[in-house]
């Protein structure tokens, strides 16, 4: 019997219920952890490869388009030849079994850069060669209708 602390007074066993688990073997307990084997899997599908040109020409043409916006269009004379190189690639892309579909986003996308391209290189001509631009801080609204574009002098300080 073990020994009780002396600030309790140790209970006869016989006025203690009995203990159910007393007699009772011990568990089982299990051999092994169960192993979960993956299935037999055959090889994986063969992946179809990825269409090169096709990415190309979606970089090409977004990077123009993207470039062309964020220039306000200054930087035509950049994103035109890059948006007919996107046309150019996804138009070749279009002939190869994979990316067919990047190939015919890359091609719209190219060619909206084309056609803003050129009509940003219009306008930026017309503005410069007409001397329709700003050089100085001065708002002058005579006899132009209210079309002003003072945009100009911020791109072209030196003129």
């Amino acid at each position: 019997m073990r020994e009780v602390p002396a600030i309790m007074a140790a209970v006869q066993p016989e006025f203690l219920p009995p203990d159910p688990h007393a007699e009772a073997p011990p568990a089982p307990q299990p051999a092994a952890r169960p192993v979960f084997l993956p299935p037999s899997a055959a090889l994986p599908a063969p992946t179809q490869g990825q269409n090169n040109r096709a990415v190309a020409a979606l970089i090409f043409g977004s990077g123009s388009l993207g470039l062309l916006v964020f220039s306000a269009g200054l930087l035509f004379f950049l994103t035109l030849p890059g948006s007919i190189a996107g046309w150019v690639l996804g138009h070749r892309a279009k002939g190869m079994e994979t990316g067919r579909d990047q190939a015919d986003v890359a091609v719209v996308i190219a060619i909206v850069g084309v056609v803003l391209s050129v009509i940003a290189a219009a306008v930026w001509i017309v503005l410069v060669a007409t001397g329709e631009y700003s050089t100085t801080t001065e708002v002058d609204h005579g006899n132009d209708g209210g079309l002003r574009f003072d945009v100009i002098r911020l791109v072209l300080p030196g003129s």
